[in-house]
């Protein structure tokens, strides 16, 4: 197997060196769907031999390849409907379609839709595929060199690979199929429905020579090589062995070179191995049903990834049978003497399945992850979800590797997964507390499974080491559903497994500018979005120093639940109406988690406090007999101001101050915003004759003080005129003194 790798290595670097050194790689148009070129036409396989060849092939319009990176492209939709099996690839190429929901390249089950050779002389091909599906074939790409393979924007599904006989059976690779130890690398594509199964009729065991074994049913490195696996999701393969005595099952992915996985979805795969014991007791083996990862001197590298719904299953038929059944989700199994080592870390794996049915003896271990390797080994987790295992624990230690926290895990039922835990690890949680929603489309290129809202997942992890800012979706980390949370062991706010959970504002801020105070402003639209994976709560919260000046109209979001990777919409407005000028501010946060998600921020300009005005100024109640009061004035009291005043007072003031009155007061006690009014009634009510003057004051704080000047006369009576009159007809002395006495008590 090294020397192979060597091998490649060495292609992919003359091939670049043949790339950089020339710039007249051909252009090659495919221009038919059809699947035979005319004189004016260029048909897939026909392109695919001018790229070969460095010819134009006869009877099609194809331009001659240059034997350097050739690229082949097309714009057709629809498919190509192969007849016969294209000619196999042996000179490096692209080969670009216009998507893989666009154009299909389908096999009649009889041939591989894509054959990578190698070239009678020169160096191994690099070969990359964009842009189409690859369908219906007997088995989907075969790339038997050690080149290179890429795949962009590819689906390969519903390829079949079967082989029976009556001792020997090995099928694998029905989707991509590796024989040489080339690097594959897989990026923003799909390899998914594809069925290897291999049969054996005969009886006897392994020891016999005999045996049925299916392995990789969507990708098999049979001989290693660097698997690298980007934004893509493998699901739905199937690897089926099915034997007289014996039965060996790998799944989805088989390798025994190093394999890289992020940002990627393992699920719904299935190896299931079955003996039919017709010649006797036999033994049924199944391994790995997403991942089967073997060899030495390699590594298994997992980030934020999801492993969900895989199995590994076996099936006897007598008592006298025994199935083994390891690693639902995934198998690390040294087969070198040099280790065998695996890391994950910010994944999910959950809610795989080790099974064992009919009457025989059933082993089963691992339901999410088996690691059988020797001392010295390890398999590493950090900030990752470990959950919800069926058939068996969520992992098991076959031999003496070990299982290794670097912290900030989450396991269901015990503690299988992380050896000896470590900071922020949380073992025997519950599946109710942890909360893990359905595989689905929770965003971004991949399946996720998000936490509930109030999981033991958020905000619980930590984000140092565990592959870069984003989670699987390509959504930020970190966000802090809860800001209260703690430091360490508590989490940084990122949350545990492959998702963060995360509300988000659209604008992140807006400025509304300077407005006049009181006034409002055009509105701005704000998408509230939700990527929690779950159906939000209704509710927003406008809050901060200045909440009270921005307000919402066509508000879609208060009273309304937002459902799962969807938004709700709200217009804000600025109305400033706090006192004062200058820069008023506000956010903008989903009352399920208190985060600032936006900014809000405008001037007011043109406020003034609040400003009492008394009308009239002045007032002069004319004259009136002294005891004889006057009929009441209106005095309005006004705020001219934009601010609110002060509670409100009215009094008299001045040296006749006792001789006015209030009659009516319908300020005292009152606030008034701008322009509120309120008023005072008064009269004079003299008790003596003569000029008679004071003040009405209103103050209010804010507002200030206004006066009202006060002034009437009050005449005389004649009351004691006419009594002092009356007096002096009195002859006696002593009754006239006493009559007059009483008569100057009498008003004037």
């Amino acid at each position: 197997m090294r020397s192979v790798l060597g091998r490649s290595v060495a292609a992919a670097a003359i091939g670049s060196l043949l790339f950089a050194a020339s710039a007249s790689a051909a252009a090659i148009t495919v221009d038919t769907t059809n699947d035979t070129s005319t004189v004016s036409t260029c048909a897939l396989r026909d392109a695919i031999t001018a790229a070969n060849t460095n010819t134009t092939p006869s009877g099609s319009n194809c331009t001659a390849g240059d034997d350097v990176n050739d690229a082949i492209t097309t714009t057709q939709t629809g498919m190509i409907q192969l007849a016969s099996a294209l000619p196999a690839i042996d000179h490096d190429m692209s080969i670009t379609g216009p998507g893989a929901g666009s154009l299909e390249v389908r096999g009649q089950g009889t041939y591989r839709v894509f054959v990578i050779t190698t070239p009678s002389s020169g160096p191994f091909p690099i070969v990359t595929l964009n842009g189409m599906k690859v369908t219906n074939g007997a088995g989907g790409i075969l790339d038997n060199t050690g080149g290179s393979l890429a795949l962009n924007d590819v689906t390969v599904s519903g390829n079949t690979v079967t082989s029976t006989s009556a001792t020997q059976s090995a099928a694998s690779g029905a989707g991509i199929e590796n024989t040489a130890g080339a690097p594959v690398t897989i990026t923003s594509s799909t390899v998914s429905g594809n069925t290897a199964t291999a049969t054996t009729t005969g009886p006897g065991l392994p020891v016999d020579s005999v045996f049925a074994i299916a392995s990789g049913a969507g990708i098999h490195m049979g001989q290693g090589g660097l698997l690298t696996i980007d934004m893509s999701t493998i699901s739905g393969n199937q690897a089926n062995a099915n034997g007289n005595q014996t039965a060996d099952t790998y799944g989805a992915i088989f390798n025994e070179g190093p394999t890289t996985i992020d940002s990627g979805t393992i699920s719904g795969n299935t190896a299931t191995a079955t003996v039919s014991e017709a010649g006797g007791a036999g033994i049924a083996n199944a391994n790995g049903g997403g991942i089967a990862q073997l060899g030495g001197n390699v590594n298994l590298s997992l980030t934020r990834d999801t492993i969900s719904g895989n199995t590994a299953a076996t099936v006897t038929s007598t008592a006298s049978g025994t199935g083994f059944a390891v690693g639902g989700g995934i198998l690390l199994n040294q087969t070198f003497a040099d280790p065998l080592n695996g890391s994950v870390t910010g994944s999910t794996i959950a809610a795989n399945t080790v099974s064992g049915t009919g009457p025989g003896t059933d082993s089963v271990n691992g339901a999410n992850v088996e690691l059988d390797t020797n001392t010295g080994t390890t398999f590493t987790s950090k900030s990752t979800i470990f959950a919800n295992g069926t058939g068996a624990a969520n992992c098991f230690q076959g031999r003496d590797g070990t299982f290794a926290s670097q912290g900030y895990n989450i396991e269901t039922s015990g503690n299988s997964c992380l050896g000896t835990p470590t900071t922020g690890d949380q073992t025997s949680v519950s599946s109710a507390n942890l909360a893990l929603g359905p595989l689905q489309n929770n965003g971004g290129p991949t399946s996720t499974m998000a936490p509930g809202l109030t999981s033991l997942a958020v905000d619980k992890g930590t984000r140092v080491g565990i592959g870069g800012v984003a989670d699987q979706r390509g959504r930020p980390r970190t966000f802090d559903m809860n800001p209260t949370s703690g430091p360490p062991p508590d989490g940084d706010g990122t949350d545990v497994g492959a998702i963060e959970q995360s509300v988000k504002a659209t604008p992140t801020n807006n400025n509304f500018g300077s407005l006049q105070w009181g006034t409002t402003s055009g509105t701005q639209l704000f998408l509230m979005n939700n990527y929690t994976g779950n159906a939000l709560p209704a509710g927003k919260v406008v809050g901060g120093a200045n909440a009270g000046d921005f307000q919402t109209t066509s508000d879609g979001c208060t009273n309304a639940s937002i459902p799962n990777n969807n938004f709700c919409t709200m217009d804000v407005a600025f109305h400033p109406v706090s006192p004062g000028n200058g820069v008023k501010n506000a956010i903008v946060s989903f009352s399920v988690s208190p985060v600032e998600l936006a900014t809000l921020t405008g001037t007011a300009t043109g406020f003034t406090p609040a400003a009492i005005d008394l009308a009239p100024t002045t007032h002069d109640f004319g004259s009136t007999q002294a005891g004889t009061p006057t009929g009441a004035t209106q005095f309005v009291v006004t705020n001219t101001g934009l601010g609110t005043t002060g509670a409100l007072t009215a009094s008299l003031t001045g040296t006749n101050a006792s001789e006015f009155g209030i009659t009516q007061n319908n300020c005292t006690g009152q606030l008034h915003g701008s322009g509120g009014t309120c008023s005072v009634f008064v009269r004079l009510s003299p008790s003596s004759a003569g000029g008679k003057t004071a003040s009405l004051n209103v103050t209010g704080t804010p507002g200030g003080t206004q006066s009202s000047t006060l002034t009437g006369t009050a005449t005389p009576t004649g009351q004691r005129a006419a009594a002092l009159k009356k007096c002096k007809k009195k002859k006696d002395k002593q009754k006239r003194k006493k009559c007059k006495k009483k008569a100057n008590r009498l008003p004037v």
